[in-house]
């Protein structure tokens, strides 16, 4: 529409009653006459009283329509300014209604989608625009439902409204007076009436368009205006229709059938209601008519069922249809099952029903018995119908973003339930309050979690990063799938575990200081893949990162995080399907550390140590989760976030690159992996955005959120450069030496002199010597000496003059593999150790031409051999004293 125009009136949907009329009018020739009343023969079809959109129009209010939009200003002539979305009130105004006494309204920005710029919009075109993404007839549909419109026609005629030729049941099926066959023929199954006019192309083309819409044989047998108006077609144009049913599987003979029960009946059905089937207290009848027109009746089975709900289902990345089925026995036994669309045809479930439903054992029994639940169902009112949902996150549904968790559906208005949640049962503590509370309770919420940033000490290193972990995380996980994980590792009773369920209890406050985390590394691969995907748009606390299959599996899990891949499934047919991807924000706990490269660099690592955290700063931010104070917070910022989620994605993602781009300009030359930047702007800009809202809620002025923001840069900042230490830490040849240290000093395996067989003093305990007692005779008795302890290994040598340590290239390998094995962290790639120890710079290198060679060459004892040399300060230290 142009600007100042009020826009066009929303196009009608397409009557097919109407249109069946006009092209009947076109070619039937001179109409009936009218009846005593004077009514026209138009066989109801004269609707009279108010459009949905018009009513709407007079009724709805413009803010109950505009999600997230801002009233700015209101004028004295009436006019009131809009701010859109995402869009600072003192910034100005994005768009008007009432505007010259019209009650439109009309956008003015660029950036107010989905209104187009310069374009004027009706309360009921904004309305199907923002809920049904301008498809104006779901819109009607729904507003119909809520009380919208008065539309209706009128009471069908009574025998005083028609006209004599009409009152002979053996009439015209038409409003149409006698005449001759309107096509020249006549139908032989019509018992004697004429047959009615050959329809036109566009009738067909109407109904083969509304064919495709259904989604099952259900939906198809329960459309009578559809079945009714196929019922009025010829052969020609009923097939037509048909290979539409039949290419979309809906059943088309069963179609075919519905459709020759709305035509006149010949000998051998007879039924009420356009179908042959009846209910007795003894079970499921079906009637015919004899050759003597005599009508009988068959049982088909011993008892009454009806579909009581279809529910569309979406679980595990697959939607499917069900029907919830509730049968009742003749002698009063009543059961449910449950059936997916696609098997309810075949009948097998009824063996679920138990050994006392059966079904007769006729000709055709099962058959009809379908059709007879299927008939007998929409009988008395529509079937309702569901739409349920086993995973977690945003959705888009009619037109509205939803956020699902444990307790049902969060939208920009509040609570809904337009769907139903059914998450598997680790996902039950995942329920979210319904955001009820008045704006001093979510101010007091945004406070509690502002509190989060006091776990920071400056007396206590690391607690920073542990902080700015707890008081990000959380806000980045609605904003899709995060490409990385959080692990917090570190030995026992540091508190780990306690701290990360500070930021599941955002989303989960089930999760309380007392209870288990939901879900464990002890699970196994295929159950943690399907848990990261139904958690999707959440904080995903997985414990017990201990022992090597606990690695094994956390290693690929974060792996396959880092790159939003699943790994392919096998379906029950031995077929493959798509595997389930990654949509949440995993949080690791455990005691051992991430060891591959692979993972570390798709993860930021977290050490907890002894004192790092604050007990009593802890305990108060427990008090704070555990009251629902944090869920509450989500719970406003998931409301906020719905009516903005696609705008709110994008803006991130452009935050992201910038900043990403700045940290690594800051880091450049730093020990820094060329993930880490991104991660960190991941983290930095959810919270941004999180001090918008808060803002906005009036919890803080910008002042204060600026502040807040640098603070927590600044921690994030600081994790990302200890990444660096951890990494060299828990490199391979890092690793080693503390594998070899650890070897030594378990006594599994020694060093020797390299001169000669005495101990190698000062370092003879490092080197896995032990003193024992030795008898020196009779004057002297036993004195403690240095001895090679009984079943250790010789792995090499030590000279302490020269300051090196020679290892026996195949020794090291053995001590990495098993000393990792009995830490239950296995050695990444033991093939590779001398070149890990190179690439540390841990052992001396000797070029020769082209070729370096990872060993020396020495001769020891009198014997040359090649060995791994390393410092002696490198392993052990400098010499005490």
């Amino acid at each position: 529409a142009e600007e100042g125009r009020a826009p066009a009136a929303p196009t009608p949907a397409f009557d097919r009653d109407e249109e069946v009329e006009r092209q009947r009018s076109a070619g039937a020739g001179a109409r009936a006459p009218a009846g005593t009343n004077g009514r026209a023969g138009t066989n109801g079809r004269a609707w009279v009283g108010t459009t949905v959109a018009d009513d709407f129009a007079g009724r709805a209010k413009w803010a109950e329509i505009l999600t997230g939009w801002t009233i700015c200003e209101t004028r004295a002539d009436g006019e009131i300014r809009w701010t859109r979305p995402g869009k600072r009130v003192e910034d100005g105004h994005s768009a008007t209604t009432g505007h010259e006494g019209r009650d439109v309204f009309h956008v003015f920005s660029n950036e107010a989608r989905p209104f187009a710029p310069n374009e004027s919009y009706s309360k009921f075109q904004a309305y199907a625009l923002l809920k049904h993404g301008g498809d104006e007839s779901k819109a009607a549909a729904e507003l119909y439902k809520a009380g919208y419109g008065t539309r209706q026609p009128p009471p069908p005629p009574t025998d005083d409204d028609r006209p004599e030729w009409h009152k002979d049941r053996a009439g015209f099926l038409d409003d149409a007076p006698p005449g001759p066959p309107m096509n020249g023929r006549h139908d032989p199954e019509a018992n004697g009436r004429v047959a009615t006019p050959e329809p036109e192309p566009g009738i067909v083309a109407a109904l083969i368009e509304e064919a495709k819409t259904f989604r099952s044989e259900l939906e198809v047998l329960s459309a009578e205006d559809f079945l009714s108006a196929c019922a009025r077609l010829d052969r020609k144009g009923l097939d037509r229709v048909a290979a539409v049913i039949k290419d979309r599987k809906l059943g088309p003979r069963a179609f075919r059938r519905a459709v020759a029960a709305g035509r006149p009946k010949r000998a051998g059905t007879a039924g009420a209601d356009d179908h042959p089937y009846v209910e007795h207290g003894d079970g499921t009848y079906m009637t015919f008519v004899t050759k003597e027109g005599e009508i009988a009746e068959r049982r088909i089975a011993d008892f009454t069922a009806r579909i009581v709900r279809e529910v569309e289902r979406h679980e595990a990345g697959e939607r499917r249809f069900q029907f919830e089925i509730e049968a009742t026995h003749r002698t009063g036994v009543v059961a449910r099952a449950t059936v997916d669309a696609e098997q309810y045809a075949k009948m097998g479930w009824v063996e679920s029903l138990g050994s006392l439903f059966k079904v007769m054992e006729g000709r055709g029994d099962r058959g009809h018995l379908k059709l007879a639940i299927q008939f007998l169902s929409w009988q008395e009112a529509d079937v309702p119908r569901e739409t349920v949902y086993t995973s977690m996150g945003w959705i888009e549904h009619e037109g509205e973003w939803l956020y699902l968790h444990a307790g049902g559906a969060l939208g920009a208005f509040g609570p809904s339930d337009a769907v139903r949640v059914e998450v598997p049962g680790p996902f039950a503590r995942y329920t979210l309050p319904d955001s009820g509370e008045g704006p001093e309770e979510i101010r007091a919420a945004i406070a509690a979690c502002f509190g989060i940033l006091a776990l920071a000490k400056a007396d206590r290193p690391g607690a920073a990063a542990v902080a700015a972990i707890l008081a990000t995380l959380p806000w980045r996980a609605p904003l899709g799938p995060s490409d990385f994980t959080i692990h917090f590792g570190g030995g026992s009773g540091n508190y780990k575990t306690s701290a990360a369920k500070i930021a599941c209890q955002h989303f989960a406050p089930g999760v309380d200081r007392n209870s288990k985390p939901p879900f464990t590394w002890e699970s196994t691969a295929a159950s943690l893949q399907r848990s990261a995907f139904d958690g999707a748009d959440t904080v995903l606390l997985i414990d017990e990162l201990t022992g090597e299959r606990a690695l094994e599996i956390g290693t690929a899990f974060i792996q396959a995080q880092g790159n939003l891949k699943g790994k392919d499934r096998s379906t029950s047919n031995m077929g493959s399907a798509a595997g389930l991807d990654p949509r949440g924000s995993p949080l690791s706990t455990g005691e051992v550390d991430l060891t591959r490269q692979s993972a570390q660099g798709r993860s930021l690592a977290v050490r907890f140590t002894q004192g790092m955290i604050d007990k009593a700063v802890l305990e108060t931010l427990q008090d704070a989760a555990d009251s629902g104070r944090y869920a509450t917070a989500m719970a406003a910022y998931l409301r906020w976030l719905a009516g903005r989620i696609e705008d709110a994605r994008r803006a991130h993602k452009k935050t992201v690159a910038g900043l990403a781009k700045t940290i690594r300009r800051e880091t450049e030359g730093d020990a820094v992996h060329p993930r880490h930047p991104g991660i960190v702007a991941e983290l930095g800009a959810a919270y941004s955005l999180f001090l918008e809202f808060a803002v906005e809620q009036g919890a803080c002025d910008r002042a204060t959120a600026d502040a807040y923001a640098g603070t927590v840069r600044t921690y994030l900042m600081d994790l990302l450069r200890e990444q660096g230490d951890i990494q060299r830490e828990l490199g391979p040849g890092r690793r080693f030496l503390t594998l070899l240290r650890a070897g030594l000093g378990a006594k599994y395996y020694h060093l020797q002199a390299a001169h000669d067989d005495n101990a190698p003093t000062p370092y003879a305990s490092e080197c896995g010597w032990h003193k024992d007692w030795v008898y020196q005779g009779k004057d002297v008795g036993s004195v403690l000496e240095w001895k090679i302890p009984p079943n250790s290994k010789a792995i090499g040598f030590i000279d302490v003059p020269d300051g090196f340590i020679y290892l026996n290239r195949q020794m090291a390998m053995e001590v990495a593999r098993a000393m990792g094995d009995r830490q239950g962290t296995p050695f990444e790639n033991v093939a590779g150790l001398a070149r890990d120890l190179a690439d540390a710079k841990l052992i001396m290198t000797v070029k020769e031409g082209e070729k370096t060679r990872y060993e020396v060459q020495r001769r020891i004892r009198g014997t040359k051999d090649r060995f791994l040399a390393l410092q002696l300060e490198q392993v052990f230290g400098p010499p005490e004293g």
